[in-house]
């Protein structure tokens, strides 16, 4: 019985991080890619997906955070429930 819990709890999670990645990657990758670039000259292409991007922009800054956050919580609330 144990073990027939612990596999429905690996993919429980596996389903619901699949689910959190996409959310996150929806949500992080236009917030990084779309928009002005501040005027910053970038060494290298992959410079401008880092939060450098963000000076002066204070709004991707609480896109990041709020995403955390909510990925955060929901972890939580998904181990919490699935004890009960």
């Amino acid at each position: 019985m144990e073990a027939y819990l612990y596999l429905m709890f690996v993919r429980g999670s596996a389903q619901f991080f699949a689910l959190v990645s996409v959310i996150s990657l929806g949500t992080l990758i236009p917030t990084y890619t779309l928009g002005e670039s501040n005027h910053l000259e970038y060494d290298n292409y992959m410079d401008r997906f880092t939060l450098l991007s963000a000076l002066g922009k204070p709004y991707k800054m609480w896109i990041v955070f709020t995403v955390t956050v909510v990925i955060g919580i929901s972890g939580h609330l998904f181990v919490y429930f699935f004890q009960t």
